[in-house]
C-alpha cells in the first residue's frame, strides 16, 4: 500500500495556522480539545497529486454556549475555511442547520453523509465535503459503529448513535482514487471506541482496501497513546485525526470560532 507522508506537528507553518479551543471535561482526567482543525498536505507519490486534507470538529450548535453560539461563528468558520480551501473536509458535530448554512456557502463543494440518527432527522452528522472540481464521488456510504453497523443503532457501552461516512472518489487531475473516511467516536464508551476501531479495520479488510489509498479521519475522543488510535495507526492505515492532549487548566476559550491568517484580531 502506498503510504501517505502526513506532515503534522513538525511543521511549524501548520501550528501557526490552528488555534486550540478546549472545554473542561468532567469525564476525563485531561481536557478535551474540543475545536481542533486539522489541515495537512498529504504527499502519496510523483503520481500522486498533493491533496489537501481538513477534519474539523464545529461544535452542535445550542444556545447553551452563549457568546460562543454557532450564530456568532458561523461566518468565521466559513471564511476559515475557504481561506484554506481543502480538497477534503471531514466534519464533525454537525446539525442539519450548521450543515445547511456551510453548504450554501461554499463554492465548488458538494457532501455526502446524513444524520447519525438516520436520514431525514434531526441528528448530528459528520459529512465528509469534497472539492467537486477537482474529484468525483464514485460510491458512497455509511455506516453505524456498533454490532449491527448496516441500520441505526448504538454500539457496545456506547451513549450515542454513532457512524462512519465512507466516500470513494477520483481526481479529476491524476485518475487516481482515493478512499476518505469521516468518523466520530463515542466520548462516553471506553469499550466502543475500542471496537469502533475493530470495526473499522475489519471494514478495510472486507472490503479489499487494505492495498487502495485511504484517508481516516475524525473525532476519536482519545489522547494519542490510548488504544484505539495505536490500533488504527498500522501500515493498514494511515489516520488523520483530531488529536486529543494534555492543556492547560488556566485555559478558560470554549468553542471560539477558529483562528487563520487571513483574518488577524
Amino acid at each position: 500500500m502506498n503510504k501517505f507522508n502526513i506532515f503534522e506537528q513538525s511543521s511549524s507553518a501548520i501550528k501557526k495556522a490552528f488555534k486550540i479551543y478546549v472545554n473542561n471535561s468532567k469525564k476525563m482526567k485531561n481536557f478535551k480539545l474540543i475545536v481542533i482543525l486539522t489541515c495537512i498536505s498529504l504527499v502519496v507519490s510523483k503520481s500522486f497529486a498533493q491533496t489537501k486534507i481538513m477534519s474539523f470538529n464545529i461544535r452542535y450548535d445550542t444556545p447553551n454556549d452563549n457568546e460562543n453560539c454557532w450564530e456568532l461563528r458561523k461566518d468565521e468558520v466559513v471564511a476559515m475555511l475557504k481561506y484554506y480551501s481543502p480538497d477534503f473536509i471531514g466534519v464533525q458535530e454537525a446539525m442539519p442547520k450548521q450543515l445547511k448554512f456551510i453548504a450554501n456557502n461554499l463554492n465548488n463543494y458538494n457532501y455526502i453523509g446524513h444524520g447519525r440518527d438516520g436520514l431525514g432527522t434531526n441528528s448530528e452528522g459528520i459529512p465528509v465535503f469534497y472539492n467537486s472540481a477537482k474529484y468525483i464521488l464514485l460510491e458512497k456510504k455509511i455506516f453505524w459503529l456498533s454490532e449491527t453497523p448496516k441500520k441505526v443503532s448504538r454500539g457496545w457501552d456506547a451513549a450515542l448513535n454513532r457512524i462512519v461516512v465512507h466516500g470513494v472518489f477520483k481526481s479529476k487531475i491524476t485518475n487516481q482514487i482515493v478512499n476518505i473516511f469521516n468518523t466520530h467516536f463515542d466520548h462516553m464508551g471506553e469499550n466502543a471506541r475500542l471496537k469502533s476501531a475493530e470495526l473499522l479495520i475489519n471494514y478495510i479488510r472486507k472490503n479489499n482496501l487494505t492495498h487502495k489509498k485511504i484517508v481516516l479521519m475524525g473525532d476519536l475522543n482519545c489522547l494519542p497513546t490510548e488504544s484505539p488510535i495505536n490500533l488504527l495507526d498500522t501500515p493498514l492505515i494511515q489516520p488523520i485525526i483530531s488529536y486529543y492532549a494534555k492543556t492547560s487548566q488556566n485555559s478558560n476559550r470554549k468553542y471560539a470560532a477558529p483562528h487563520h491568517p487571513a483574518r488577524q484580531q
